[in-house]
């Protein structure tokens, strides 16, 4: 998701620069330079040059790892395709790690890692979410709204950044007086008293027009979320301004 590039983390090496430090271990020396062409020479007729490239079975697909690997100009040696066995697994390693921990943020969480399980640990898809269960992003996003506004105050701002974190941008207006289809000013709930103390009075229910600008998501998805987190006395009037 564009939001959440700048947290992902990608490898910094490859198999390149690995088969490069791997050979810095190694001794230096013209001995080396001569066992590694005598080697080299008797295998010739065993291996025949560029032979150790068909790594796919006849009719098969391409070894990915394999065909990366003969890039590098070191490959033109035999000395340089035994240490990029060594290369290739250190590079798979790195690529593991950072992909382990950009699945540890909700938000980049990918199907094939994490996201099951943050799914399970925030109670996802629940009634609200059920129809994004296809959508990877989607479901990402409603993950990631979960866990960063769970237990924030229900200001105007707060569903500011909750739609945001779902994709959407929108306002919202207190509407006060403000008369249109469908849309009534703030209700009056009466005035309860607990002892001598007034609890409640006019204005207890505020009324606000919810105007979505922008947001290729199921607005339905984010209209339902907000009537489950909202304050009871809170009352949404929904205007779809999207191109």
């Amino acid at each position: 998701m564009v939001q959440f590039s700048a947290f992902r983390r990608s490898a910094l090496y490859g198999e390149g620069d690995y088969l490069q430090h791997v050979q810095k271990l190694f001794p230096r020396g013209k001995i080396w330079g001569l066992v590694d062409r005598v080697v080299g020479d008797i295998l010739q007729d065993i291996i025949p040059r560029g032979e150790y490239l068909q790594d796919a079975p006849p009719g098969g697909g391409v070894d990915i790892v394999q065909d990366t690997v003969y890039t590098t100009s070191s490959m033109s040696t035999l000395w340089g395709r035994l240490l990029s066995c060594f290369a290739a697994e250190l590079a798979r390693v790195e690529l593991a790690a950072w992909s382990l921990w950009n699945e540890s943020v909700s938000g980049l969480a990918t199907t094939s890692g994490l996201l099951p399980d943050w799914e399970k640990m925030y109670g996802l898809p629940n009634h609200c979410t059920l129809v994004i269960t296809d959508n990877q992003e989607a479901r990402q996003r409603a993950v990631f709204a979960k866990q960063y506004r769970e237990n924030v105050e229900t200001s105007v701002q707060f569903f500011v950044q909750y739609a945001a974190d779902m994709g959407f941008t929108v306002a919202l207006v207190n509407a006060g007086t403000i008369i249109g289809p469908g849309i009534t000013p703030p209700s009056v709930a009466g005035i309860a008293r607990a002892g001598a103390y007034r609890c409640a009075g006019r204005g207890v229910n505020s009324t606000y027009i919810v105007t979505v600008s922008a947001g290729s998501g199921d607005l339905s998805v984010l209209q339902c979320i907000f009537s489950d987190i909202k304050p009871a006395h809170v009352v949404f009037h929904w205007d779809d301004a999207r191109p």
